[in-house]
């Protein structure tokens, strides 16, 4: 199991879990020039799913930061998946606070439903999985 963690200022926090035996998701074999996504698809969904996952700042538009191709192994084929950074806006000053968040994007095009957490409880649910 890959886990990965967000936090959206401090206020939650954010548990992905990725199961790499999932038979549906595709794969990147070593032997491919491209992944099976494309890098545009994993942002343009990952956009709308950062949208419903802070309902606490609804409505807002993120700001692309970055997207990066992430591996969990080294072997023929590997455990891929993009992880997509926005910039999204705080509670305390949505006009002026933003912030960096982050989330895994699967070659499927999904993301994991995360568990959230808060985030003063961050270090318990680190050290329990």
């Amino acid at each position: 199991m890959i886990l990965y963690y967000t936090n959206w200022n401090e206020h939650f926090g954010y548990k992905f879990s990725i199961d790499p035996t999932l038979a549906s998701v595709p794969q990147w074999s070593k032997y491919e020039a491209f992944p099976p996504l494309s890098p545009r698809i994993a942002i343009a969904n990952s956009r709308l799913f950062v949208q419903r996952l802070l309902t606490e700042v609804q409505p807002f538009d993120p700001l692309f930061s970055s997207v990066c191709l992430t591996s969990q192994s080294e072997h023929e084929v590997g455990w891929w998946y993009y992880v997509v950074k926005w910039f999204v806006p705080d509670l305390e000053d949505i006009a002026i606070d933003w912030s960096e968040f982050s989330v895994p994007v699967l070659f499927d095009g999904t993301t994991p439903v995360p568990t959230k957490f808060k985030y003063e409880d961050r270090s318990a649910v680190y050290r329990a999985s």
